[in-house]
């Protein structure tokens, strides 16, 4: 049988815990945000560039598709801090006697990952073909080449094992 742990009375491992979750909280926020926000100021810009005389739509693409990329970036960079403060949530609950019951869910940010990809894609590429720096054709190959690659690297990290605390409470 399982014998419940005695609770550890640590001011400082408690304030620990409180902060860490306060961080976490912060990324899971932005988890969401960022993918949206995103999305959103590529929608602006597309739409106030048609207005404005002497700006050309491919150009204002090609530069948000690069946006894009650099999104990416942090997202992923985000998404690690997540998992670590998770991780380091799980450690602290232990060491205080608690019940591990903080966990992430790594398919809850798999369709934002390919939300912002596919933006920064589209962008690129549609980009590229109305300043006419490639065909539609080549820019089509391009980003198929890409959408694969990036489905077997989706497909990949799911046939992974689960690295510790990453996806299920530890018992």
């Amino acid at each position: 049988m399982n014998e419940p742990r005695p609770a550890i009375d640590n001011p400082a491992l408690i304030e620990q815990l409180n902060q860490l979750n306060q961080r976490v909280r912060l990324y899971a926020q932005q988890i969401w945000q960022i993918p949206l926000a995103y999305l959103g100021l590529v929608l602006l810009s597309l739409a106030g560039s048609e207005n404005v005389q002497g700006r050309e739509p491919g150009l204002v693409m090609v530069f948000m598709g690069a946006v894009g990329i650099l999104v990416f970036c942090h997202y992923l960079g985000l998404v690690q801090a997540n998992d670590w403060g998770v991780k380091k949530i799980e450690e602290t609950e232990s060491k205080l006697g608690l019940d591990v019951t903080v966990r992430t869910w790594p398919l809850i940010v798999c369709p934002l990952k390919l939300l912002i990809v596919l933006i920064a894609l589209a962008e690129l590429t549609g980009g590229a073909v109305l300043e006419g720096w490639c065909s539609q054709t080549t820019a089509l190959i391009c980003l198929v080449a890409v959408l694969l690659l990036l489905l077997c690297c989706i497909c990949a990290q799911l046939s992974s094992p689960r690295r510790e605390g990453s996806s299920s409470p530890t018992k």
